[in-house]
């Protein structure tokens, strides 16, 4: 399944969570004779209603979360809610294509994080998928997905963030992947630092990987004799 197909899952999903949440709340003011348009709580209580699934839904948890909806995104009240909660605001967000939000709920590095991430990576500007790319903690568990997103960007736009990346890290598996990408996509400007890691067999633990790339050797291996043939047919 695609990456948008999933998204969708996800934010149908969500949608119809909400629509179960409104009318539970609505269907029990019904019952118990209150009007569902002017009812509303006494002072210091929470009015509670059950879903077809047996959850309690207060009202005041709908009101929360339809204030998330369409208040600007506040990053402190975000973590403040549930794991549920969140996944319906990251669909939000990017339905509003609120980039920003979905950025900085990236880099907050909590389990939603790499939903966020998989909205952010299908509709961002080139530039602006580079630049958060490179702003991404390469411990992190969206890197690898932020990595594939670079994809389809362009070469000249990639491999300068690539280059600086390989030269600094000490990361066997951070290091492996990107050569690994730059193998299947042919780009010979990490070459140079290739030669470097030549003899560095750490492994890096890819899943469903060939063992003849899930060492950073192997990935160089790997990687200089695709590249290094085409970059000297083209000198």
């Amino acid at each position: 399944m695609c990456l948008s197909d999933r998204l969708s899952i996800l934010l149908v999903c969500s949608t119809m969570g909400v629509v179960v949440m409104l009318c539970s709340f609505g269907r029990n003011q019904i019952e118990n004779g209150t009007d569902v348009a002017t009812a509303a709580p006494d002072a210091g209580t929470t009015s509670e209603s059950r879903d077809g699934c047996g959850e309690t839904t207060g009202s005041n948890e709908i009101e929360r979360f339809n204030r998330f909806s369409l208040a600007p995104f506040d990053s402190s009240d975000f973590l403040s809610l549930s794991s549920q909660e969140r996944r319906r605001i990251i669909s939000i967000q990017g339905e509003k294509k609120n980039f920003v939000a979905l950025e900085e709920i990236v880099l907050m590095n909590i389990e939603e994080s790499s939903e966020a991430a998989l909205i952010l990576v299908q509709n961002v500007a080139d530039d602006r998928a580079v630049d958060f790319f490179e702003k991404i903690p390469l411990d992190a568990p969206m890197w690898e997905l932020a990595l594939l997103s670079l994809w389809d960007r362009p070469q000249a736009l990639v491999t300068p963030v690539l280059q600086r990346i390989v030269s600094s890290s000490g990361s066997a598996f951070v290091k492996g992947r990107i050569y690994l990408l730059c193998k299947t996509k042919g780009w010979p400007e990490l070459l140079p630092y290739a030669v470097l890691d030549a003899n560095d067999e750490r492994p890096l633990f890819l899943w469903n990987a060939d063992p003849a790339t899930d060492t950073l050797a192997g990935a160089v291996r790997a990687y200089r004799e695709k590249v290094k043939p085409l970059k000297e047919s083209l000198n």
